[in-house]
């Protein structure tokens, strides 16, 4: 009998020991298998991070590359350097005109549509913003001394563009005098203004600034 009652404590002893044996085991392999996921989420946020900085200097400097593409391309263009100029587009780009409902296909077509153009262009940058594949430009352009507000919309393929959108506006004259006496507008910063009457009176693009009542002056005589 008592033989019997010491195998059975013994076997409750051993039972007990063995369930903490398995009890600690499970603990460990529960507790190394959350420190290996969150070890694995360290290490991926960490990769990912990574990731995110190595696209972001990317963009950065893919940005930078482009902005200073264009700053060559108007600047060939105000140069009538056809060939720098037209160095931007890719070979297959498309130029669209949707105020005339004119396309031109193909990087050569373009410059030659451009070259066959009898017009002396000038071209005045007023601002470039954008980033990525997605770049816009607005700036005075003159035919022979006559002046369009002009925006260019560029779309890139990697580092060219590959699609052109370009809209044109003719300047008119104000309903009011441009100093601010209908308490609603006020002109455009002088070296703008400068620009425009320059352009409009066919003179250097840096002419001495002027007054805005010679502005009006100036539309007034062009209607």
């Amino acid at each position: 009998m008592s033989g019997n009652a010491t195998n059975q404590e013994l076997d409750a002893s051993t039972r007990c020991r063995l369930w903490r044996d398995r009890r600690n085991s499970a603990t460990w392999r529960v507790v190394h298998s959350d420190s290996a996921k969150a070890f694995s989420f360290l290490s991926n946020g960490k990769l990912k991070m990574n990731d995110q900085q190595k696209k972001g200097q990317y963009s950065g400097a893919r940005d930078q590359e482009i902005r200073a593409a264009l700053d060559q391309h108007w600047a060939a263009s105000d140069a009538n350097d056809f060939e720098t100029e037209h160095r931007i587009y890719h070979e297959d780009a498309v130029l669209e005109y949707p105020q005339s409902g004119e396309r031109t296909r193909g990087r050569r077509n373009i410059q030659n549509q451009r070259a066959s153009q009898p017009s002396k262009k000038r071209f005045a940058i007023r601002r470039i913003i954008g980033g990525g594949d997605l770049w816009i430009t607005e700036f005075i352009l003159t035919y022979d001394g006559k002046p369009s507000y002009t925006v260019s919309i560029m779309e890139f393929r990697d580092d060219k563009v590959a699609r052109e959108t370009q809209y044109f506006a003719d300047p008119w004259l104000p309903q009011g005098a441009l100093n601010g006496s209908n308490g609603w507008t006020h002109s455009l910063d002088v070296s703008v203004t400068a620009v425009f009457v320059a352009a409009s009176c066919g003179v250097a693009r840096d002419a001495r600034p002027v007054e805005p009542a010679q502005l009006i002056g100036v539309l007034g005589s062009r209607r």
